[in-house]
This record gives C-alpha cells, sequence and structure tokens, in this order.
C-alpha cells in the first residue's frame, strides 16, 4: 500500500504524524543539549570557584609575610597573631581546594600545600620564640646596661692607680 493510495483523511494523519514525531525528536535533541550545558556550566562553576580560591591564597600568604616581617621587624603581637589566623584560613582554603578539586594530580599538589602550611606554622612558632629570646636578652642586657654604666667623671679617672717602676 503505497502513501499516495490513502485517502486524503489518511495522509493527513499520516503527515501530522510524522510531524509530531520529528517535534518529538528536536524536543530529546534540545533535552540531550541542555543537559550537556548543565554539566559545562557546573564544571566551570568549579573552575570558577577554583580560581577564585587561588587568588585568595595569594592573598592571605602575601597578608601572612607582611604580618610575619611587621613582627620581625616591630615585635607587634597583633601582627603574630594575624598571621596564625591567615595562616589556618590558607589551611582550611587549601583543604577545600583539595576536596573540590577533580584532578587527583591538583589533589596530590593540594596536599603538600597542606603539608608545606604546617611546616610553615611551625617555622612562625620557632620566629616567635627566637623573637621572645632575642628580645628578653635585648632588655636584659640593656638593664644591666644601665646599672652598670661608667660615668664620665669614672671614665677620666683611673681606677687603678699606676706606680712608676722601682729599680
Amino acid at each position: 500500500m503505497s502513501f499516495l493510495n490513502l485517502r486524503i483523511r489518511g495522509r493527513l494523519y499520516g503527515g501530522f504524524g510524522a510531524l509530531v514525531l520529528s517535534c518529538a525528536a528536536l524536543a530529546g535533541f534540545a533535552v540531550w543539549q541542555l543537559w550537556g550545558i548543565d554539566t559545562q556550566v557546573a564544571f566551570m562553576t568549579l573552575q570558577s570557584k577554583n580560581a577564585i580560591r587561588a587568588g585568595e591564597i595569594a592573598t592571605e600568604l602575601q597578608a601572612t609575610r607582611r604580618a610575619l616581617l611587621r613582627y620581625a621587624f616591630d615585635q607587634d603581637e597583633a601582627s603574630f597573631a594575624e598571621s596564625e589566623k591567615h595562616l589556618s584560613k590558607i589551611t582550611h582554603l587549601l583543604e577545600e581546594a583539595a576536596r573540590t578539586t577533580p584532578s587527583e594530580e591538583r589533589r596530590a599538589m593540594y596536599t603538600n600545600a597542606i603539608k608545606e602550611m604546617a611546616e610553615m606554622t611551625t617555622k612562625r612558632a620557632a620566629l616567635g620564640e627566637a623573637i621572645n629570646r632575642c628580645w628578653q636578652a635585648v632588655t636584659c642586657c640593656s638593664r644591666t646596661a644601665t646599672r652598670w654604666r661608667p660615668t664620665s667623671r669614672n671614665l677620666s679617672t683611673p681606677r687603678i692607680k699606676r706606680t712608676s717602676p722601682t729599680k
């Protein structure tokens, strides 16, 4: 039975059926493409968050460096506490980055960076102890120097009287 042998009613039903079938195929293709776009958007969102997190880590590292330098030169306790706050934030950001990254290579890199942050925290504590010991030594020496500082009169008069050698 040929399509041309059908009556008008059969031809209309067949034509509209083919139209509905092609519309359903187009709708299915559109849904499939939208799912693909959703996956790509999710991946791009993840990459964007990772890039923002990397920028925050760089900013926090600079702030930590600045605070530690200020502490090393000025012995400012507030900057020492600020450096601790920045180091803990960096560690938290690195842990979050390691947890959300899809790449095993990056995860290993973030894990290594977390270990280095722990080492940096240890070095920061050692720096604090060393500066405190130096500051205590300087304070002790300056107190001792003020007690034993000779006056200008004492410098001009000898403490031990020299006698001429006897022959």
